[in-house]
């Protein structure tokens, strides 16, 4: 007669081994798709590197449009200030833009073939 029971312990610590393979196996790709979701998610989501990078090119062009406008802005104070304490320039100003004249003047313009 054979001892069964030899046999039957064998292939159940087989079984086992190979059970646990096959769980760490699966813990493991488990992991493996938690990983890549959470970068596929970090890389494309809307609040990922590819926004954060548009977002910081956006970020810079503004700035470089932000100080031409301040440059501007501070031109236009300045011209501001001449124009409410300075009569040459204002009145520099008021000729060149209205087309204003003083008591006395004609203007002559000469017509091109």
């Amino acid at each position: 007669m054979k001892d069964y029971s030899r046999t039957n312990a064998s292939i159940s610590r087989s079984y086992r081994r190979h059970a646990r393979r096959r769980t760490g196996s699966l813990y493991f790709k488990m992991v493996l798709l938690v990983v890549f979701v959470a970068a596929v998610w970090l890389v494309a989501s809307p609040y990922g590197l590819i926004r954060l990078y548009k977002l910081r090119e956006e970020k810079s062009k503004l700035m470089v449009a932000m100080s031409q406008i301040e440059e501007t802005n501070a031109l236009l104070k300045q011209n501001i200030d001449r124009f409410e304490n300075d009569k040459k320039f204002r009145e520099r100003m008021v000729r060149r833009e209205l087309g204003w004249l003083k008591d006395g003047e004609r203007i002559y313009r000469f017509m091109e073939d």
